[in-house]
C-alpha cells in the first residue's frame, strides 16, 4: 500500500477502469428524452476519492491520513511508542465499573436500531484504519506489549491479558525526531492511516481502489453482482480481504468495505444497497438505451452515493441530534479550503457512541408485526451462512430494525459487546468498550476536557458539570480522580444530552463539524450537483424525495413501514415542505385520532388512531416563516409523549390552542404542558397560547427566549391578570372550527 508520503493519487482517464465521463443533462418532456442523454461534460467521481479537491488532490482519498482537527496529538513519550497515561485507569477496569449494563434501557427519544445500524454502514462508507501486531513495532525497533491485562481475578474474560494491536500508521511518523511544520518544531507522533474514502460516496458499496470495484461489478447493463436470491457475491476469489478473525475469506461475502460481514444486519443492508444500484440501473437502460456499461453503472453509482447523502442528513442526524442541530443537506456551500477529511477524534473515540445503543437481540419481524425470531449477538457475528441458508431474513431484519427501540445512549453497554464480542469469554470474546478507551490511548486522543476546548465547548471544572447523576459522578471521581484526566470516549458517553437530542454536548460538537466539513468539503455533494437537480435525474429517481424506508420497499418484500424508520411506528414525523402555499400547518387531536393538515387546503395530509401514536414531530421549512398550529387539549390519554415543533429557519409562530371545556396551560419555556399533554418547541420566535374558555387556566412560568402571547378564542390578548386586549395574531383561528374542518377532511381521506 503506498504511504501517504509518496502515494500516487491517478486522475483516472479513458484507459483506466473507471474513465473520467462527464455528463450533461438535456430538458426532457414526456416519457422519452428529447435527445440522447450526452456523457461528455461532467466529472464522475474517482473510485479512490483522489481529484475530489482540486488544490490538494488527494484529500479525503483513501490510503491517507486521517487528521487532528486542531488538537496535538497526546502521547506519553510525545511520539506514540507509549500510549497508556500515567495514573489514567486500565481499560477494562473502567469498563467493569462504569459500562457494564445488567439490564435493557431503551432510549427516552423512540430512536430505533436504525440509528445503529445506519451509523455502523455509514461509518464503514468514511472511516477504516485497521490494526495488528506489526503495528506493535516501536521506534527502536522492538515490539511492544499493548494487551490489556485483566486485574480482576474473577474476571469472565482472565486471566489472560485481553488482545489489542496497534492501528496502521504513517510510516514516516512515530519517531521521537522533531520535526518543523512551519509552526515550530513538535514531536514526530503517529498519524494513523485511513484505508477507505473520507467523502460519503458510498465507497462501502462499491469499494475504495480499482481492483475491490472491478470484483464487485457484471460489467453488463452496469450491475454489480449478487446471488441468485439477491444477496451479495459470495465468491472471493480473486484473494481480497475480508474481515473475520475466523473464517478464510473466500468463505465471506464480498462487497465494498472488508468489514460488511461483522453482522448480519450489516450484511443485509449491504445487500439493500446493492440491490438499489441494480434497481437504478435497470431505470437507466430503460430511460436512456443508448447507455453502455460503464455510463449506467457511472450514474448509479452517482446515484447511489447520493442517496447515503441524503438519508444521513435528512433522517439520520436530525433523528439522533434534533432537527435543529444536525447540518442540513440544503446549506451546503461548497469551499475548496475546507478539508472533509476525517478526523482521528470523530473515528477513534466519538462517533463509537452507538456502540452503547447495540441491544442484546436483533429482531426479525414480518409484515404483520410478529417477531418471527430473533438472533443473540454472538449468533449475529461473522455468520454469512444464516442469510445463505435464509435469503429472507433480510426483509425480516430491515423490519426488526425498524421496529425495535435501540438502547439509551449512555456509559452502558450490554454483555453481548462488552464480554462476548466476537466470542464467548475464553473463547476469542473481547470487550468493546474497553477497545474503544484503548484506541482513544492508542491515536494519541486528548483528555474529554481538552478535547471539549478544542471544539470550542468550556471546559468543565467538576464532575458535576458532565452529569447530573450523583453517582455518576462518583464513579467519574473514583475512576479519574482528576476531571482533565478522562478518556475522551468516556467523557462524552457520561454527558447529560442536550435537550432534543440523544447526545451529549461532546458529542453534538464532534458530529457537527464532521459532517458539515463532509458536505461543505466535498465538491460533488449532492445537494451542488446540478447533474443530479436535473430533469433527467429526476426522471430516474427525486433526490428530494428518498428516504430509507423508500429504499427498503423498492427492493425487498417489506410493507406498512413507517415513513421515517428512524422512529419507531408509533411516532409520527411531518416535514413541512418548502413548496406549501400556505405557511400555516395544523395538528390536531380529536375524536381518538390525530390529524396533521395543510393551512392551504384544509386537508389531512397524515391521520392516525391515537391508539397508535405517542408523538408528533413537526418541522418547520427552512426557507419561510410557519405558522404551527397545536390543538391537542383533547388528546385524552393519548400522545403521552407530547408533540414536539422545530421551526427551524424563518420567524416562526407556534399556536397551542385550548379546547371547549376548561383547560389548564402552563408555558414553562420550551414546553407547554396543556391538560398532560406537553408540546416542546424550538427555535419558536412567537408562542402563541389561546385559550378556549374564559375560566381557563393559563400559568407562565418561564418565557425563556420566545415571545409568548396569551389570546382568548375571539382572539383578544389576555393580560397576565386576567383582563383582554389586542387582536388576533397571525394564523390565528378558533380551535372548535378547526376541529371542524379535519374531522371533514379524515372523512373525506377514509
Amino acid at each position: 500500500m503506498p504511504t501517504p508520503t509518496n502515494r500516487l493519487c491517478v486522475r483516472l482517464r479513458a484507459e483506466n477502469l473507471e474513465p473520467r465521463i462527464l455528463l450533461a443533462a438535456d430538458a426532457i418532456d414526456g416519457l422519452e428524452p428529447q435527445s440522447p442523454l450526452d456523457l461528455s461534460n461532467v466529472e464522475f467521481r474517482s473510485i479512490d476519492g483522489s481529484g475530489n479537491n482540486l488544490v490538494d488532490d488527494a484529500q479525503g482519498a483513501a490510503d491517507t491520513r486521517v487528521i487532528r482537527f486542531g488538537y496535538p496529538a497526546v502521547y506519553p513519550d510525545g511520539h506514540g511508542d507509549v500510549v497508556d497515561v500515567e495514573g489514567r485507569p486500565n481499560a477494562r477496569d473502567i469498563s467493569n465499573a462504569i459500562h457494564a449494563q445488567s439490564d435493557s434501557v431503551v432510549n427516552d427519544r423512540h430512536l430505533t436500531d436504525w440509528i445503529f445500524q445506519w451509523g455502523q454502514f455509514l461509518t464503514h462508507d468514511m472511516d477504516l484504519t485497521i490494526n495488528g501486531s506489526l503495528y506493535n513495532e516501536l521506534s527502536t525497533g522492538e515490539v511492544g506489549d499493548f494487551s490489556i491485562a485483566i486485574n480482576d481475578p474473577n474476571d469472565p474474560l482472565g486471566p489472560n491479558p485481553m488482545p489489542f494491536n496497534r492501528t496502521e500508521f504513517d510510516p514516516t511518523t512515530g519517531t521521537p525526531d522533531l520535526i518543523d511544520t512551519g509552526f515550530g518544531p513538535r514531536a514526530n507522533w503517529r498519524e494513523q492511516i485511513n484505508r477507505v474514502t473520507s467523502y460519503i460516496d458510498a465507497s462501502n458499496v462499491y469499494g475504495s481502489d480499482a481492483e475491490r470495484a472491478a470484483a464487485l461489478r457484471t460489467f453488463e447493463g452496469g450491475k454489480l453482482i449478487t446471488s441468485a436470491d439477491g444477496l451479495l457475491p459470495g465468491l472471493n476469489d480473486v484473494g481480497l480481504d475480508n474481515d473475520d478473525p475466523f473464517r478464510a475469506g473466500a468463505e465471506l461475502f464480498l462487497a465494498g468495505d472488508v468489514r460488511a460481514n461483522e453482522t448480519v444486519a450489516l450484511t443485509a443492508v449491504h445487500a439493500l444497497f446493492v440491490r438499489e444500484h441494480n434497481r437504478l440501473a435497470d431505470r437507466i437502460a430503460e430511460l436512456y438505451p443508448q447507455l453502455n456499461d460503464e455510463e449506467i453503472y457511472q450514474l448509479a453509482r452517482r446515484i447511489v452515493g447520493a442517496e447515503m447523502q441524503a438519508i444521513t442528513y435528512n433522517e439520520f442526524l436530525p433523528a439522533l441530534l434534533g432537527y435543529d442541530s444536525a447540518p442540513r443537506a440544503e446549506d451546503a456551500v461548497y469551499d475548496a479550503e475546507l478539508n472533509a477529511s476525517i478526523t482521528n477524534s470523530f473515528a477513534a473515540a466519538i462517533f463509537r457512541f452507538g456502540h452503547s445503543m447495540i441491544n442484546e437481540d436483533l429482531l426479525l419481524v414480518d409484515n404483520a408485526g410478529h417477531t418471527v425470531d430473533r438472533l443473540s449477538l454472538d449468533e449475529a457475528f461473522f455468520d454469512p451462512d444464516f442469510l445463505k441458508d435464509n435469503p429472507q431474513a433480510v426483509d425480516l431484519l430491515m423490519k426488526g430494525l425498524s421496529e425495535q427501540l435501540g438502547q439509551e445512549n449512555d456509559l452502558l453497554l450490554v454483555d453481548g459487546v462488552r464480554n462476548n464480542l466476537f466470542g464467548p469469554p475464553g473463547a476469542g470474546g473481547v470487550d468493546l468498550a474497553a477497545l474503544d478507551i484503548e484506541r482513544g490511548r492508542d491515536h494519541g486522543l486528548p483528555d474529554y476536557n481538552a478535547l471539549r476546548a478544542f471544539y470550542g465547548l468550556e471546559r468543565v471544572t467538576s464532575f458535576a458539570e458532565i452529569n447530573s447523576d450523583p453517582a455518576i459522578q462518583q464513579q467519574l471521581e473514583a475512576l479519574y480522580g482528576d476531571i482533565d484526566n478522562i478518556d475522551a470516549f468516556v467523557g462524552a458517553l457520561a454527558e447529560d444530552h442536550l435537550s432534543g437530542s440523544s447526545v451529549g454536548p461532546l458529542v453534538d460538537a464532534v458530529l457537527v463539524n464532521q459532517f458539515t466539513r463532509l458536505r461543505d468539503g466535498d465538491r460533488f455533494f449532492y445537494t451542488n450537483d446540478p447533474e443530479l437537480a436535473s430533469r433527467d435525474a429526476k426522471r430516474i429517481v427525486d433526490l428530494e424525495q428518498v428516504t430509507l424506508a423508500k429504499i427498503i420497499q423498492w427492493n425487498t418484500g417489506v410493507t406498512d413501514l413507517q415513513d421515517n424508520v428512524f422512529f419507531d411506528p408509533s411516532v409520527l414525523v411531518y416535514e413541512v415542505p418548502a413548496a406549501h402555499r400556505s405557511a400555516e400547518t395544523y395538528v390536531v387531536a380529536s375524536s381518538g385520532q390525530v390529524s396533521i393538515a395543510r393551512g392551504d387546503s384544509n386537508r389531512a395530509v397524515d391521520v392516525a388512531s391515537l391508539d397508535d401514536i405517542s408523538q408528533v414531530i413537526i418541522v418547520g421549512s427552512p426557507t419561510r416563516n410557519d405558522t404551527i398550529r397545536v390543538a391537542v387539549a383533547a388528546a385524552q390519554g393519548g400522545l403521552e409523549d407530547g408533540v414536539i415543533v422545530y421551526g427551524r429557519g424563518g420567524l416562526d409562530t407556534l399556536i397551542v390552542d385550548g379546547s371547549t371545556r376548561r383547560d389548564t396551560i402552563v408555558v414553562d419555556a420550551p414546553q407547554v404542558d396543556i391538560n398532560g399533554t406537553v408540546v416542546q418547541f424550538s427555535t419558536i420566535d412567537e408562542l402563541v397560547v389561546s385559550p378556549g374558555r374564559e375560566r381557563d387556566r393559563v400559568s407562565i412560568v418561564d418565557e425563556g427566549d420566545t415571545d409568548v402571547t396569551v389570546r382568548d378564542g375571539d382572539g383578544k390578548r389576555r393580560d397576565r391578570d386576567g383582563g383582554r386586549s389586542g387582536s388576533r395574531s397571525r394564523g390565528d383561528r378558533d380551535a372548535a372550527p378547526l376541529m371542524e374542518e379535519l374531522d371533514g377532511a379524515r372523512r373525506r381521506r377514509r
